[in-house]
Protein backbone atom coordinates (compact mmCIF):
# COMPACT_ATOMS: atom_id res chain seq x y z
CA UNK A 1 0.00 0.00 0.00
CA UNK A 2 1.15 3.27 -1.29
CA UNK A 3 1.62 6.34 1.77
CA UNK A 4 1.86 9.96 1.88
CA UNK A 5 3.59 11.16 4.93
CA UNK A 6 4.19 14.67 5.44
CA UNK A 7 5.29 16.28 8.75
CA UNK A 8 4.93 19.93 9.26
CA UNK A 9 5.63 22.41 11.66
CA UNK A 10 2.49 23.43 13.91
CA UNK A 11 3.18 26.81 12.24
CA UNK A 12 -0.01 27.94 9.97
CA UNK A 13 2.32 29.65 7.25
CA UNK A 14 3.46 25.71 6.48
CA UNK A 15 -0.48 24.83 6.17
CA UNK A 16 -0.44 25.63 2.47
CA UNK A 17 2.17 22.92 2.12
CA UNK A 18 -0.59 20.38 2.94
CA UNK A 19 -3.26 21.83 1.03
CA UNK A 20 -1.07 21.57 -1.97
CA UNK A 21 -0.31 18.12 -1.10
CA UNK A 22 -4.05 17.48 -1.10
CA UNK A 23 -4.91 19.28 -4.32
CA UNK A 24 -2.19 17.33 -6.17
CA UNK A 25 -3.59 13.90 -5.03
CA UNK A 26 -7.19 15.07 -5.10
CA UNK A 27 -6.55 15.84 -9.25
CA UNK A 28 -5.19 12.70 -9.60
CA UNK A 29 -7.71 11.06 -8.13
CA UNK A 30 -9.93 13.46 -9.69
CA UNK A 31 -12.00 14.27 -6.66
CA UNK A 32 -14.58 16.95 -7.15
CA UNK A 33 -14.46 20.26 -5.90
CA UNK A 34 -16.45 19.74 -3.32
CA UNK A 35 -14.92 16.84 -2.25
CA UNK A 36 -11.36 18.37 -1.81
CA UNK A 37 -12.70 21.12 -0.34
CA UNK A 38 -14.40 18.84 2.22
CA UNK A 39 -11.08 16.99 2.83
CA UNK A 40 -9.35 20.47 2.75
CA UNK A 41 -12.26 22.06 5.61
CA UNK A 42 -11.55 18.57 7.73
CA UNK A 43 -7.68 18.84 7.86
CA UNK A 44 -7.54 22.96 8.88
CA UNK A 45 -9.85 22.23 11.41
CA UNK A 46 -7.53 19.25 12.68
CA UNK A 47 -4.62 21.26 12.28
CA UNK A 48 -5.77 24.61 14.19
CA UNK A 49 -5.92 22.06 16.88
CA UNK A 50 -2.31 20.87 16.69
CA UNK A 51 -0.26 20.42 19.97
CA UNK A 52 1.94 24.08 19.83
CA UNK A 53 5.13 24.09 19.42
CA UNK A 54 5.47 20.48 18.29
CA UNK A 55 4.80 18.75 14.66
CA UNK A 56 2.23 17.69 13.19
CA UNK A 57 1.50 14.61 10.46
CA UNK A 58 -0.64 14.25 8.08
CA UNK A 59 -0.75 10.78 6.24
CA UNK A 60 -2.52 10.09 3.11
CA UNK A 61 -3.65 6.18 1.80
CA UNK A 62 -6.17 4.54 -0.50
CA UNK A 63 -7.70 1.45 0.16
CA UNK A 64 -10.76 -0.10 -1.41
CA UNK A 65 -12.23 3.58 -2.87
CA UNK A 66 -11.25 5.10 0.31
CA UNK A 67 -9.34 8.30 0.60
CA UNK A 68 -7.49 7.80 4.43
CA UNK A 69 -6.19 10.53 6.12
CA UNK A 70 -4.57 10.31 9.37
CA UNK A 71 -3.87 13.73 11.37
CA UNK A 72 -1.91 13.69 14.41
CA UNK A 73 -0.26 13.78 17.15
CA UNK A 74 -2.73 15.80 19.24
CA UNK A 75 -3.12 15.81 22.98
CA UNK A 76 -5.72 12.97 24.00
CA UNK A 77 -7.82 14.47 26.78
CA UNK A 78 -7.87 18.03 24.80
CA UNK A 79 -8.84 16.29 21.29
CA UNK A 80 -11.39 14.19 23.01
CA UNK A 81 -13.42 17.34 25.11
CA UNK A 82 -13.45 18.99 21.01
CA UNK A 83 -14.83 16.17 19.74
CA UNK A 84 -17.39 15.43 22.59
CA UNK A 85 -18.30 19.11 23.15
CA UNK A 86 -21.62 20.34 22.61
CA UNK A 87 -22.23 23.17 20.49
CA UNK A 88 -22.82 26.23 22.20
CA UNK A 89 -23.70 29.59 21.70
CA UNK A 90 -23.90 29.74 18.01
CA UNK A 91 -20.59 27.68 17.61
CA UNK A 92 -20.16 25.25 15.47
CA UNK A 93 -17.99 22.03 16.71
CA UNK A 94 -15.59 19.49 15.86
CA UNK A 95 -17.44 17.02 15.92
CA UNK A 96 -20.18 18.58 13.75
CA UNK A 97 -17.46 19.92 11.25
CA UNK A 98 -15.87 16.34 11.09
CA UNK A 99 -19.36 14.24 10.17
CA UNK A 100 -20.27 16.57 7.61
CA UNK A 101 -17.17 16.90 5.57
CA UNK A 102 -16.19 12.85 5.60
CA UNK A 103 -17.70 9.79 5.39
CA UNK A 104 -16.15 8.50 8.93
CA UNK A 105 -13.85 9.39 11.82
CA UNK A 106 -11.76 7.06 13.81
CA UNK A 107 -9.93 8.43 16.82
CA UNK A 108 -6.90 6.36 18.24
CA UNK A 109 -4.53 6.54 20.44
CA UNK A 110 -0.40 5.75 19.60
CA UNK A 111 2.56 6.82 19.77
CA UNK A 112 2.25 9.42 22.23
CA UNK A 113 -0.62 11.10 21.05
CA UNK A 114 -4.23 10.87 19.62
CA UNK A 115 -4.62 10.37 16.00
CA UNK A 116 -7.40 11.22 14.30
CA UNK A 117 -8.60 8.97 10.57
CA UNK A 118 -10.61 10.77 8.28
CA UNK A 119 -12.48 8.32 5.74
CA UNK A 120 -13.61 9.59 2.16
CA UNK A 121 -15.28 7.47 -0.10
CA UNK A 122 -14.39 8.16 -3.56
CA UNK A 123 -16.62 8.44 -6.47
CA UNK A 124 -16.42 5.12 -8.23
Amino acid sequence: MDEIRLTLPDEPRFYPVAHLVLGGLGSRLQLTVDGLDDLRLAVDSLLERARRGSEVTIAIRIENETLFTDVGPFEPLTLERELAAAERSGVIGLRRILDTVVDDVVVRVADGGAWVTLEKRLAG
